[in-house]
C-alpha cells in the first residue's frame, strides 16, 4: 500500500511470537500501554540493546552495573575510571558519613 492508511478498533498484527515487525519510518505519538504497570518491554531472554532517552521516569532501577561520568558503580562498589580520584562532598555545611565515621571541614 502506499500513501495514508487509517484503521479504526482493535488491531492485533501477528498470530505467534515467532512473527515479526519492522518499522522502516518515525513515530510521531506516544506509546501508551492500556494499562499501568502491566506490560513489559522485551524480556529477561529478549533484551533490547541500548536505549537512547533524554529522561528517565521510574520507581524502580535494577540495575546489574551503572556508569555515570567516572564513577563506575557495580555490585558494593563504587570505582572510578583508571587514574582517578573519588571525590565525596557534603553539600554547604554538611559533612560526609560512612557508617558511624563523618567528616566534616
Amino acid at each position: 500500500a502506499t500513501g495514508n492508511i487509517v484503521v479504526g478498533g482493535n488491531i492485533t498484527i501477528g498470530d505467534s511470537t515467532t512473527d515479526t515487525i519492522t518499522v522502516n519510518a518515525s513515530i510521531t505519538s506516544d506509546l501508551v500501554p492500556t494499562t499501568t504497570n502491566t506490560y513489559d518491554i522485551g524480556s529477561p531472554d529478549l533484551q533490547w540493546n541500548n536505549l537512547y532517552v533524554s529522561n528517565v521516569f521510574a520507581d524502580t532501577a535494577n540495575l546489574v552495573s551503572l556508569s555515570i561520568g567516572q564513577l563506575i558503580f557495580n555490585g558494593n562498589e563504587i570505582t572510578t575510571t583508571t587514574g582517578q580520584d573519588l571525590y565525596i562532598d557534603g553539600n554547604g555545611a554538611g559533612g560526609v558519613r560512612l557508617g558511624n565515621f563523618r567528616l566534616t571541614d
